[in-house]
């Protein structure tokens, strides 16, 4: 187990760097973890405008949770942690 987090590190890194997401704190374990983010918009006539944001999917390198249900995310607050920023 020795190796997992050198492991864990670096393939959050690398994930990071190719989302050119930010990181959020993982609900099961307090480490970094992976977002993929979707912007809301709202569209009038041919302008459209972000109004928010929300997670759509969440990985953990460190514990291995990986969440795409809404409501599951939603529960363990990962979208308030978009709000906080």
């Amino acid at each position: 187990m020795s190796g997992h987090i050198p492991v864990a590190d670096e393939r959050t890194e690398k994930a990071l760097r190719k989302s050119r997401t930010l990181t959020m704190v993982c609900p099961a374990c307090e480490s970094p973890g992976v977002p993929t983010i979707e912007v809301d918009y709202d569209h009038d006539g041919e302008d459209s405008h972000p109004i928010g944001a929300s997670v759509v999917h969440f990985h953990c390198y460190f514990c291995e949770l990986d969440v795409e249900d809404y409501h599951e995310i939603d529960l363990m607050g990962l979208n308030d942690q978009i709000r906080r920023r």
